[in-house]
C-alpha cells in the first residue's frame, strides 16, 4: 500500500490525506508498528506505476484503476418535491387514470351549469398516449396533493374524496378546480413503493378517524374504509399500488469516473450508446511542502487514441471489452523524464500503444504502414474497420471512398489493368472493398471508373473461380470493358497508399449544373415545361427562407388544372401532383386527374435548413421526394401510361398565400425571371428540364445538403509502441519579476497608500501571515508596494 511519510526516519510518521473534491475521500487506513510508528497506506497510491518531484509538487501515476476502486463518494439522495406522471391503477397491466369533464346534466336541475366547468370524474383508459399526466406534490413525508391542468380551459384540478356519507364502506371521489377549496382540502396522505426498477404509490383520505384508501372499483376511483376485517396487511397495500412512471429517489453516483457520454436529438443521455463507471490511469499530485496532504488528480487521456479523439471499438482490430468505444487505448507506463530544475513545468507522461492512427480528409491522403503490423503479418482491406469508421460506399467508383497500393503493379488476368478498390455498396450500408479491372484497350480509364458495376456480382469466391475458370464465361465477362471482384487489395508493413476520400466537389461536379441564378437568366425565358414533356421528366429544388410566411410553389395549368404545388402554411407543407392521363378513355377529365392524382403532407422547421427536392422520371415511372437529404414520399406510375401523359402544363411561379381573403390579384413570380430575386420565399433554385438518373439525384442531394464531410479516422495495428503525453504545470509562487528562484519578491499593486507606516505595517502583516502558505525553501527577499501612475 502506498504510505506518505513527512518526516527522517528517527522520527517516523505519516497523515491521513485528504483530497480536492469535498464529497470524495481516499481510501486509506493507518496501521501501528513496534515502536510506536503509525504509518496511513492510501490506497490510490499502492503500487503506482511512477513518482516524480516537480516544482514542489509531488506526482504520483497509479496504476490502470475504477475510481470507486480507490475513492469513496458521498452519495446524496434526492427526493423531489413534485412528480409529473401517469397513474396506473394495476401492477400489472394497462389501467391509467383520466381526467374527465363533469356532465353538464349533474348541473341543470340546479340551474347552475356555469359551476360544471369546476369539476370532473375519474375514469380510466388502457391507451398511455390518452391518459392524463398527473403533478403529485408533496407537501411533507406524509401528505401530498395529486392534481392535472386540463388541456381544453387551462384549469388545474385536484383529484379530492367527497366528504358525503359511505355507502358499501366507500366515498365518492371527483376532480374540484383550484381555488374552490382552501388548499389543504386538497390534501391526500400516500406512501410510496419500489419493486426492483418500478415506482408506485398508494393514495389515502382520513375522514375524522376513519381512514380510506383510492381504489379502482369497477372503472371509476372510490375510496375504501380500511377495516380489519378488510385484512389490511401488507399484501393489501402491495395489490392497491398506483404504478408511476418516475424514480422515487433519485441517488446522484459518482461523478468522478470516467465515462464515455453520447447524447440523442433532445440533449439527453443515450445510455445505449454511452459508458459508464471505466476504468483509467490517473496522475495524483500535492504539495510537498505542507504539513497536511491534499490530493487532486488528473484523469488521463485512455478513451482518446494518438490523434486525440474518441474511437469506437469497432474501428480497431486490436481493441478492449466495450463496443461502444475503444477503452484502454494508452497504457501509461511512467513519468517519463527526470526534473532537471525548478525551471521545467512541462511533466511527460510515457504510455504504449498498439493501434497507429491515421487521419484521412475529404480529398486525397497519403500514407506509409508501420514497420511491424503485429500481431498480423498483412490485413486485406475486408478484415479492416475502415467501413465502420466512416468510409463512404456508393454504387460507382468516383463517388466512393478508393485506395490505391501505390507500389503494386499486379494485374488480374491477361490485357486487363488494375484500375482501383474502391467500397461498393448502397449509401448508408458498410459495402464491401472490391477492386476494379479494365480493359484500357476498349474503354478509357475515366469511363471505367464512373462506370456502375457490369453485372450484379456476388463477390463470392467460388463465383470468381468459376467465373476465371470457365472459358465461356471469363469471354463473356471481358466483353463488359470492366469487372468487379472482392477486393485482393492487403495492408503490409512499410508500403505506401493513397486513400481518396469523397469530398462535397465530387458530387458538385457529379450533379447537372442547373442551380439557377436568376439575376443572369433573360427575363423572356419562358415555356419549358414544354421541354420536361418532350424530355419525358425533371428535378426540382429549393431552399424555404427562414422568414417566409405562407406561400406556394406550383406550375401553371390550363383549365385541365393538372401539374405540381407545393403549399406552404407556417410549418407544414402539402405537396400534390395531378398527372393527366389520355389513356383512361371513358372517364371524364376531373376522374382522370383523381386517378393520377398524388398527394403528401409533411412538416418543416423554418428555424433550420430546409432543402426540397423533386425528381420525376416518366421513362422510369418512378417520383422521389427529398426533404434535406431523406426520401419522405415516393410513388410510381406505369410505364404504358407514360406515351400519351402531359407532365406539366405550365412553366413554375411562387406566390404569397394572403393572410385573408381579399379581391386584390396575387402576384405570381415565375422562378427564372429576374423578379423571382427579389421575392422572400425560396431560394437557391435547382431545375432541370430532363430526368435525372439515380446517382445524379443523389449527387444533388448530397451537393444541396452536405455542409461538410468530416474527416475520417482509420486504425491499423502496429506493435507495442511508446510515445509521450505531456501535461503543463504552473509553478504557485511567481512573483519574482525576474525569473524563478526560491528567493522572491512579492509585489502588491495599486494600493495608492501614501502613508509609509501603514505601508511598512502592511508588509509585516504579509511577511508574518505568508510564511504558512509558501514552500518551506521560500525566501524572502522583498515586499514591494507598487502604484501605478
Amino acid at each position: 500500500m502506498g504510505c506518505l511519510v513527512k518526516s527522517s526516519l528517527s522520527a517516523l510518521s505519516s497523515v491521513e490525506v485528504t483530497i480536492c473534491p469535498t464529497d470524495l475521500n481516499l481510501d486509506q487506513y493507518a496501521q501501528t508498528f513496534n515502536g510506536n510508528y503509525v504509518l496511513n497506506f492510501v490506497t490510490a497510491l499502492s503500487g503506482v506505476q511512477d513518482f516524480k518531484n516537480l516544482n514542489f509538487t509531488n506526482f504520483y501515476l497509479t496504476n490502470r484503476v475504477l475510481l470507486d476502486d480507490i475513492t469513496t463518494h458521498t452519495e446524496v439522495n434526492i427526493k423531489p418535491d413534485s412528480y409529473f406522471t401517469t397513474l396506473n391503477f394495476t401492477t400489472s397491466g394497462d389501467n391509467y387514470l383520466l381526467f374527465k369533464p363533469a356532465a353538464l346534466s349533474s348541473f341543470k336541475y340546479t340551474n347552475n351549469i356555469y359551476n360544471a366547468d369546476y369539476y370532473g370524474t375519474t375514469t380510466f383508459t388502457d391507451i398511455l398516449s390518452d391518459a392524463s399526466n398527473f403533478e403529485i406534490a408533496f407537501i411533507d413525508d406524509f401528505t401530498c396533493r395529486v392534481s392535472t391542468i386540463s388541456a381544453s380551459n387551462n384549469i388545474r384540478y385536484y383529484l379530492v374524496v367527497m366528504d358525503d356519507d359511505e355507502v358499501d364502506n366507500k366515498r365518492k371521489t371527483i376532480f374540484v378546480a383550484e381555488n374552490k377549496l382552501p388548499l389543504e382540502g386538497f390534501n391526500l396522505e400516500y406512501n410510496l413503493l419500489k419493486y426492483e426498477t418500478e415506482s408506485f404509490i398508494n393514495l389515502y383520505s382520513s375522514k375524522g378517524s376513519t381512514k380510506y384508501i383510492l381504489l379502482n372499483n369497477s372503472g371509476i376511483i372510490y375510496a375504501n374504509k380500511i377495516t380489519t376485517d378488510s385484512k389490511s396487511n401488507q399484501f393489501f397495500i402491495a395489490d392497491a399500488s398506483i404504478k408511476i412512471n418516475q424514480e422515487l429517489n433519485l441517488t446522484i453516483p459518482s461523478p468522478y469516473n470516467a465515462s464515455f457520454i453520447t447524447y440523442d436529438n433532445s440533449g439527453n443521455i443515450d445510455r445505449a450508446k454511452s459508458d459508464f463507471n471505466l476504468p483509467s490511469n490517473y496522475l495524483f499530485y500535492s504539495s510537498s511542502n505542507k504539513v497536511d496532504q491534499n490530493f487532486n488528480f488528473y484523469n488521463l487521456k485512455n478513451i482518446v487514441n494518438t490523434q486525440e479523439q474518441f474511437t469506437s471499438s469497432n474501428n480497431l482490430l486490436s481493441t478492449s471489452e466495450t463496443t461502444i468505444y475503444g477503452q484502454d487505448l494508452r497504457r501509461y507506463t511512467s513519468i517519463f523524464s527526470d526534473i532537471d530544475s525548478e525551471q521545467n513545468e512541462t511533466l511527460a507522461l510515457n504510455f504504449v500503444y498498439n493501434n497507429v492512427d491515421i487521419n484521412i480528409k475529404p480529398g486525397t491522403t497519403y500514407f506509409t504502414t508501420p514497420s511491424s503490423m503485429a500481431p498480423f503479418n498483412k490485413i486485406n482491406i475486408n478484415d479492416t474497420k475502415f467501413t465502420k469508421s466512416g468510409a463512404f460506399s456508393f454504387k460507382r467508383p468516383d463517388l466512393a471512398d478508393r485506395v490505391y497500393r501505390l507500389d503494386d503493379n499486379s494485374v488480374y488476368d491477361e490485357n486487363v489493368t488494375y484500375l482501383c478498390t474502391w467500397l461498393s455498396g448502397a449509401i448508408g450500408q458498410e459495402g464491401i472493398w472490391v477492386d476494379r479491372y479494365y480493359y484500357p484497350d476498349l474503354v478509357s480509364k475515366e469511363t471505367a471508373l464512373a462506370a456502375n458495376p457490369a453485372y450484379n456480382t456476388t463477390y463470392a469466391q467460388a463465383v470468381e473461380n468459376l467465373i476465371t475458370t470457365n472459358s465461356t464465361l471469363k469471354s463473356s465477362v471481358t466483353k463488359k470493358l470492366y469487372l468487379d471482384k472482392k477486393s485482393d487489395l492487403v495492408f503490409e508493413p512499410k508500403k505506401r497508399y493513397k486513400y481518396v476520400r469523397i469530398s462535397e466537389d465530387d458530387f458538385i461536379k457529379k450533379s447537372p449544373t442547373n442551380f439557377c441564378d436568376t439575376a443572369q437568366i433573360n427575363g423572356k425565358v419562358n415555356n419549358y415545361f414544354k421541354t420536361i414533356n418532350n424530355n419525358g421528366g425533371f428535378g426540382l429544388g429549393f431552399t424555404v427562407q427562414n422568414d417566409a410566411g405562407n406561400f406556394v410553389v406550383e406550375s401553371g395549368s390550363n383549365d385541365i388544372n393538372g401539374g405540381l404545388s407545393f403549399i406552404i402554411r407556417d410549418n407544414e407543407v402539402t405537396f400534390q401532383f395531378a398527372l393527366f392521363d389520355n389513356s383512361t378513355t371513358g372517364a371524364t377529365i376531373s376522374e382522370r386527374l383523381r386517378l393520377n392524382t398524388f398527394k403528401h403532407k409533411f412538416k418543416i422547421d423554418k428555424f433550420e435548413k430546409t432543402n426540397i427536392f423533386l425528381s420525376f422520371n416518366a421513362i422510369n415511372g418512378v417520383c422521389n421526394l427529398y426533404l434535406n437529404s431523406n426520401v419522405i414520399y415516393t410513388f410510381e406510375v406505369g410505364a404504358y401510361q407514360l406515351l400519351t401523359k402531359r407532365i406539366l402544363f405550365g412553366d413554375i411561379f411562387v406566390s404569397e398565400i394572403p393572410l385573408q381573403r381579399s379581391d386584390l390579384p396575387v402576384e405570381s413570380i415565375e422562378i427564372l425571371y429576374n423578379e423571382a430575386t427579389k421575392q422572400d420565399f425560396i431560394n437557391d433554385v435547382y431545375l432541370t428540364l430532363e430526368p435525372l438518373e439515380k446517382y445524379q439525384e443523389l449527387a444533388v442531394i448530397f451537393s444541396t445538403n452536405i455542409d461538410n464531410i468530416q474527416d475520417m479516422s482509420i486504425s491499423l495495428p502496429c506493435g507495442m509502441r511508446n510515445l509521450t503525453d505531456t501535461i503543463t504545470t504552473v509553478n504557485s509562487i511567481n512573483t519574482n519579476l525576474k525569473n524563478k528562484s526560491n528567493v522572491v519578491d512579492i509585489n502588491i499593486k495599486n494600493l495608492n497608500i501614501k502613508d509609509d507606516s501603514i505601508n511598512d505595517e502592511i508588509r509585516g502583516i504579509i511577511k508574518s501571515n505568508i510564511a504558512n502558505s509558501l514552500p518551506r525553501s521560500t525566501v524572502i527577499n522583498d515586499i514591494n508596494i507598487v502604484n501605478y501612475k
